[in-house]
Parts: C-alpha cells; sequence; structure tokens
C-alpha cells in the first residue's frame, strides 16, 4: 500500500486526513476510529509507516516507480502528482489487537527500504523524466502533450537553470543546483548577470528557430536579416528588351530595372508570467513552458499584423490592402452559407489568376486556417477516392498540401464561414512581400518584482521586425486573395 491508498481509505473510514502530515499522526487517526490496524485481503497487516513512506512517481513516458522514503526525510518530501490506480483499497479493517504494534514494529524492520533518502528519490524521478524527453526529441513524440522545444534534456535543463538564475534578485531554493547546472554545462563560474547573458546568447536562437518553424509570416514572406532599424533590398522591376533590327541597324539598349524595398523595423515586446508554482519546477520542465509562450505570443502579433494589419497605424496588411481590388482577389461567390458549397473548380480558378512568374520561381503557397483546410482542401482529398486522393493531398511528400502546393497555417485567418470576408491566400509570398528583422534585437529580460501580489515571475521577449507588401495588388499582384 502507498500514501495515496492509504490516506484514501482513512478519509473512507471517516478520518479528517487534512490533518494527516505523517505517519504517527495516521496511527492516531485509525485509533481515534477504534481500530488500531489495517488489514488487506492476501497482503495481511499494513504497516502504516511504510505505507506512508511508499510514493509513486510516474515518468512522462508511463513508466511508475515504486520508492519508499527515509524516516528523515518521509514526512518532508511532497507528494508526486501522479496519480496511481493500480494499488488495492484496504478491504477489511481489523479491530483491535493486542499485539498489533509489535506485529507492525516486526514489518517496518523487515521493510530493507529505510535507507532511500528523498534526495535519491527526486533524482531518480527527475532522470527518468529526461530520459522520456530525450526519447520524445529523438522519436518524435511528446511531452505533456506537446512536441519537445529544445533538442535533449540537457539544453532545456541549461535555459531552465538560467532562467531562474537571470529572473531572481535574491536566493531562492534552486540556487545552488541551477548554479551547478549552469556551471558545468558552461564551464564557467556564474552569477546572476552571466546567467541573464546566457538566456540571450545561448537560447534566443532557439526560440527564434522555433518562430521560424511555427510564424507563418516567416514561413511565407521568409525572413530578411537587418543589419539596423532601417534597411533597403534590391528589386528587379524590368527585364532586358529585345527588338528586331535590320542588318547594320542599331540596337537600342534597353537595360534592366531595380529599385530599393525599404524596411523600417519596429519594436515588438510581450511579457509571459510564470507561477511560482512552474518556476519551481524541475530546471528542464520549466524550459519547454516559457519558450512555447515566448513564441506563441510573437507569432501571434507577426501574423496577425502581416495578414491583419494589426498594430501598426497605417499598415493595413494582407487582408486590408486586397479587399476591394478584382485583379488581385477571386470571389466564390458561394452559394450556401457555408464552405460545403466551395468545389475543385472554384479552387483551382482561383489559383489560376496567381502570375505565371510565381509558379516558375517555385514558391508558391497558400496560407488559411487549420479549420479551412480541414474544411475544404482536405475534403476534396477524402472525397477523390483511389490514388487521386493521395495525388491531390500529399502532391510534395506528405505534410499540408494541396495539388502539391504547401499550405502554411495561421489561426489568425478566419476559422468559420462568414459572407465576403478574405479567407485564405494563395502566391509567391516570398516575392511579393518581405519580413525583416534586426539582427541581435531578441532580447530575453526576467523579474521577480512585476508581479510579485500574484505569486508570480515576469519574463520579458522584445525584438525589432520590420513589413512591406510591395507587389501585392494589381494586375502584377503575387499574391490572390480567396473571397468566400
Amino acid at each position: 500500500m502507498d500514501r495515496k491508498t492509504l490516506l484514501a481509505t482513512l478519509k473512507n473510514l471517516g478520518a479528517d486526513t487534512t490533518k494527516i502530515k505523517n505517519e504517527k499522526d495516521a496511527q492516531a487517526a485509525l485509533t481515534g476510529l477504534g481500530y488500531e490496524q489495517l488489514e488487506v485481503a492476501g497482503k495481511g497487516v499494513i504497516d502504516l509507516a511504510v505505507a506512508w513512506k511508499t510514493v509513486y512517481i510516474t515518468a512522462d513516458a508511463g513508466e511508475a516507480i515504486e520508492v519508499v522514503q527515509s524516516e528523515a526525510e518521509g514526512a518532508s518530501m511532497e507528494d508526486p502528482d501522479a496519480e496511481r490506480e493500480d494499488e488495492p483499497m484496504a478491504r477489511s479493517v481489523q479491530p483491535k489487537r493486542a499485539n498489533a504494534r509489535e506485529m507492525l514494529g516486526k514489518m517496518n524492520g523487515a521493510s530493507g527500504f529505510a535507507g532511500t533518502s528523498g534526495k535519491s528519490v527526486r533524482d531518480l524521478a527527475l532522470n527518468s523524466r529526461k530520459k522520456s524527453y530525450d526519447r520524445a526529441v529523438q522519436h518524435g513524440g511528446l511531452v505533456k502533450g506537446a512536441r519537445p522545444v529544445f533538442n535533449s534534456a540537457d539544453e532545456a535543463e541549461q535555459f531552465g537553470a538560467a532562467f531562474r538564475l537571470a529572473t531572481m534578485k535574491q536566493s531562492y531554493p534552486q540556487m545552488k543546483r541551477d548554479q551547478e547546472i549552469i556551471g558545468t554545462k558552461a564551464g564557467s563560474t556564474l552569477d546572476n548577470n552571466f546567467a541573464g547573458a546566457l538566456v540571450v546568447h545561448e537560447t534566443a536562437p532557439q526560440i527564434i528557430d522555433l518562430l521560424h518553424e511555427f510564424g507563418a509570416a516567416r514561413q511565407l514572406a521568409t525572413v530578411t536579416s537587418m543589419p539596423d532599424g532601417e534597411y533597403r533590398v534590391p528589386r528587379k522591376t524590368a527585364n532586358v528588351e529585345f527588338s528586331y533590327v535590320a542588318e547594320n541597324g542599331t540596337i537600342g539598349a534597353v537595360n534592366p530595372t531595380f529599385d530599393l524595398v525599404q524596411l523600417i523595423a519596429n519594436k515588438m515586446a510581450g511579457i509571459c508570467t510564470i507561477s511560482n508554482e512552474l518556476f519551481n519546477d524541475a530546471a528542464f520542465s520549466i524550459a519547454d513552458q516559457v519558450a512555447r509562450s515566448t513564441v506563441a505570443g510573437a507569432n501571434k502579433l507577426e501574423d496577425q499584423t502581416y495578414f491583419l494589419g494589426t498594430g501598426l497605424g497605417n499598415f493595413n496588411g494582407l487582408s486590408g490592402t486586397l479587399t476591394g481590388d478584382a485583379d488581385a482577389t477571386y470571389d466564390a461567390a458561394l452559394g450556401a452559407p457555408g464552405w460545403a458549397d466551395y468545389t475543385v473548380a472554384k479552387i483551382q480558378e482561383w489559383l489560376a489568376k496567381i502570375p505565371v512568374e510565381a509558379w516558375r520561381s517555385g514558391t508558391v503557397k497558400i496560407a488559411c486556417s487549420h479549420q479551412f483546410y480541414m474544411a475544404v482542401l482536405r475534403r476534396f482529398a477524402m472525397a477523390a477516392g483511389g490514388n487521386v486522393g493521395g495525388s491531390i493531398l500529399d502532391g510534395i511528400g506528405g505534410g499540408f498540401a494541396y495539388d502539391g502546393i504547401p499550405v502554411v497555417i495561421s489561426q489568425v485567418l478566419p476559422a468559420t464561414y462568414s459572407g465576403d470576408q478574405l479567407v485564405a491566400y494563395a502566391g509567391s509570398f516570398e516575392r511579393g512581400t518581405k519580413f525583416g528583422v534586426v539582427t541581435g534585437s531578441e532580447q530575453l529580460v526576467g523579474s521577480d518584482q512585476r508581479y510579485f501580489e500574484f505569486d508570480q515571475y515576469a519574463w520579458r521577449f522584445t525584438q525589432r521586425v520590420a513589413y512591406n507588401l510591395h507587389d501585392v495588388g494589381g494586375t502584377s499582384s503575387e499574391i490572390i486573395a480567396l473571397i468566400d
């Protein structure tokens, strides 16, 4: 029997388990109910002291590990949050017996687990979870319902430790352990300032890599690295022109022309808060949570600005730029009040409006919400039958695609039907738009003061980005919007 089952049994018998803090309290509660010992069918009399010290730790991969704490640390260690359902409930409670204490003493002496310390229990659990994390990285698995952010548990642990050291302005329980983690992995003697620098220089690239992977604007336009806040990118506006000339005639020179696309950076910033409970988790456990929160917030604003024009004054985004532009939109004119009226023919007519130069460049992509992809584009593949469905859906070998065209998902785009809305975009976003990021502008800063009253820690991420929709709209638009 473990501690969880013991407490459940006592509660079922009528004891107030909120007041039970150790095995002595458990014995007192049982005695107060008129009993002196528990007996489980097939297992005999249960030693309350051993049952109290027995806990189960479940690793992320689902492995249950049984450990028994020592007398010195059994009362102080917190119960793991994992549940244990396969331990049988005590099915009988025996009345008082004269030899009960003697029997319990003999069983306690024979337990054989008294030397296991609380620290070794925690290390065992931590190592098991780290192994589960590494397995998920290697085999494409999930950790707590999401794929791992970092390349290994060691990298995650390094970031988590550096985050706590950089955030806290005073001593905290895990400080010594975090200093050991950073010192061991970085080969340096640390203070909080160095840890903060480590977070920026060592972790920022990984977080930016995540932004590239999940941010639709970054995937579509690709990222232009900007050396400073204002940057100009050359653009060819015309090719060399040829004409027929007579023998000995003069050949006119018509050179290619170029201009400059200007990118002006704007600072974007966000703060995520970390609860004290999460902050005090293992260093590698906190790492994914902080990184995901940072990436999700930055991705959302980038995509909202790129598609909808959110947050940048007169910048209209793709939606505002293409609305009302007959040359750069295709109106499917749905007859039914919903996406069910879309047909393959309508989607192909939409794609046919993309300039041939974009198709030849090999950079055409589709941007839509996950809901639109599943309800419209994937529906065509499911209804096609035979190998045709596979050809429509997996034209580039799998993943999100339609007719061989990569599909980039952004949840800032419409997820439900509404008449006359711009629901999706297709074309060469790379040729028609620019998305710039000032190199080295990413800053990661933590504080334990800002949300003191909520028992939370703040994590601030800032960066400087720029947008320019330079070949969008009109007869030469590189991108065509689909209207419901």
